[in-house]
């Protein structure tokens, strides 16, 4: 990037993103969903109570698998490291699953072509806080404002092994970004002294965490534990609401 160069201008707010299904087999895509099964299971659903996760799992949509199969990677580099086959009756996987990437890496050719706005991308990775165990999802920004081409989406074993998804299972996550309104973005590092109410504020939220740490760690069977939920019901805690632009469930819309 040339340094002397003028900023790129913030891009307009983004209305339009439109899916071609151009595959054979096109993949299907929903919204995201805010819950995860290991969530569901942690001590009283504890993680369900962290919000910042809640929604980041909602802010996108969800490529499904079309079917429940399995995928090995026996170390080679090569493209014949890495196999599959579908665990029930689908009788496409080896049209949009392959490893011809090569170093133990499971491409997805999903059939799916987006398009945007100018100024706007598609951020194409895995779900949000869903974690297969032995690979792990890649991420590629596609400037869908101008690119007429698909993309794939790339999974990386992180050791020789077996993984097995089931039908259903997120092989993909899209969410729409303003990329070019980032590069004019200065980082600044400040101190809390510069600002008191906002210390003031910080210092009650981290009273808070401490509090929920605390009951969490000395829990014993039968004891009831409540959490402060000041973040969750969007008040601050000198009983001020948070802005209107505040999320506590996110509900995006369903392609149509």
């Amino acid at each position: 990037m040339d340094p002397d160069a003028e900023p790129a201008a913030a891009p307009a707010p983004a209305t339009r993103f439109d899916i071609y299904k151009v595959g054979k087999h096109p993949f299907d895509i929903v919204p995201g969903r805010g819950g995860r099964d290991w969530m569901d299971a942690t001590f009283n659903g504890y993680a369900r109570r962290c919000l910042p996760m809640v929604v980041a799992n909602a802010t996108g949509w969800e490529i499904l698998s079309p079917c429940a199969f399995e995928a090995d990677w026996d170390g080679r580099q090569g493209k014949l490291g890495v196999s599959f086959r579908a665990l029930d009756d689908y009788p496409h996987l080896d049209q949009v699953v392959d490893g011809a990437f090569g170093h133990g890496v499971l491409t997805f050719r999903f059939g799916l072509l987006f398009r945007t706005d100018p100024g706007w991308a598609v951020w194409l990775r895995g779900a949000p806080n869903f974690c297969p165990d032995g690979i792990h999802p890649l991420d590629g920004l596609v400037e869908t404002d101008w690119l007429p081409f698909t993309a794939t989406m790339n999974w990386r074993f992180t050791r020789p092994g077996r993984v097995t998804f089931v039908k259903g299972d997120a092989i993909g996550f899209v969410t729409l970004i303003p990329h070019l309104a980032l590069d004019p973005v200065q980082p600044t590092f400040r101190t809390l002294d510069e600002d008191p109410d906002f210390a003031e504020r910080f210092t009650a939220w981290k009273t808070d965490r401490q509090a929920v740490q605390a009951a969490f760690l000395n829990y014993k069977p039968g004891d009831q534990v409540t959490y402060p939920m000041h973040y969750v019901r969007g008040r601050m805690h000198d009983g001020s609401h948070a802005p209107e632009t505040h999320v506590t469930k996110r509900r995006l819309k369903a392609p149509r």
